[in-house]
């Protein structure tokens, strides 16, 4: 049986630049070993704070590297660079219940 290809990731967070585009910096400390890469959209917590993926890039190792061997049907390792920018959670734009909310 295969093993699952563990996905190596990292994170770049972009921020607006003053007169249009964007400036990129890695996310100092952010690194993520998985089999099940964040998704575009999600949203994670980290000891910098809350970041909402944008964009994703693959980088596949090639046959016969020592993260893909030749006699193996799957590499063991891939790469993926996630670029983030700052969120601030799920429940970001909750509001506090009145007494009224709470009657229906």
């Amino acid at each position: 049986m295969t093993q699952p290809t563990l996905i190596r990731c990292s994170f770049t967070a972009r921020t607006p630049a003053p007169g249009g585009g964007y400036h990129y910096d890695t996310v100092a400390g952010m690194r993520l070993a998985t089999t099940c890469p964040p998704q575009v959209g999600d949203v994670i917590a980290h000891t910098e704070g809350m970041y909402r993926v944008v964009a994703r890039q693959w980088t596949v190792p090639q046959i016969g590297s020592t993260a893909w061997p030749s006699t193996e049907e799957a590499p063991r390792e891939a790469l993926m660079a996630l670029v983030v920018e700052p969120a601030e959670g799920l429940f970001a734009d909750e509001v506090v219940r009145t007494e009224e909310d709470t009657e229906r």
